[in-house]
């Protein structure tokens, strides 16, 4: 008769279990990942300029002509051209010669004729080359009535209000010829 050794339950069950895998990590905050990029670049930074001083100096005159360019592309304003300096909320522009209200961005210029419309929520400041800063309140409705500069530098700018309110600061000191009424029509109140 032949005699088999029993198989002990406990040894077989250690024997199938799978090897047992431990994974240790840590949260790290994108302050740190910032940090570290930061001090990446800064030290990438350093070795260059010891390694190369003269290209800072071609990458700062690139930068700073790239700042104080005054090309003629579409993108800049010319002197006679007013331009939004600050928006808030909904802003809304009608050039003269359109039919179609479109939003406000600062590469907006506003030429005589133009309307600009402010929601409840909107608020927007409009500079003209005279320095004549308007502040255009929320609910308003304004049209570019005068924006002209003479070859003396004596400059009229003029908006018609139609509904709202609106503040006016003019420089004096800048252009001393320099008119800028605002042309009022309020509004019956209820």
């Amino acid at each position: 008769m032949t005699t088999q050794t029993p198989i002990e339950p406990k040894r077989a069950a250690e024997q199938k279990q799978a090897p047992r895998v431990e994974v240790y990590w840590e949260a790290v905050t994108y302050k740190t990942v910032m940090v570290y990029v930061a001090l990446l670049l800064a030290i990438i930074g350093a070795t260059l300029f010891i390694l190369k001083p003269d290209w800072y100096a071609v990458a700062l005159k690139k930068v700073s002509s790239a700042v104080t360019s005054t090309d003629n592309d579409p993108g800049t304003f010319t002197q006679t051209q007013a331009k939004f300096v600050n928006l808030d909320g909904k802003v809304q522009v009608k050039k003269v010669n359109s039919v179609q209200w479109v939003d406000a961005d600062y590469r907006t210029s506003l030429d005589k004729g133009d309307l600009v419309q402010t929601a409840s929520d909107g608020a927007a400041r409009i500079t003209f080359a005279d320095g004549t800063t308007y502040t255009v309140k929320s609910e308003t409705l304004v049209t570019v009535e005068e924006n002209s500069m003479g070859n003396n530098k004596a400059t009229s700018v003029a908006v018609r209000i139609s509904t709202g309110s609106v503040d006016l600061a003019t420089p004096n000191w800048a252009s001393p010829d320099s008119r800028a009424p605002s042309v009022w029509k309020i509004p019956p109140r209820n």
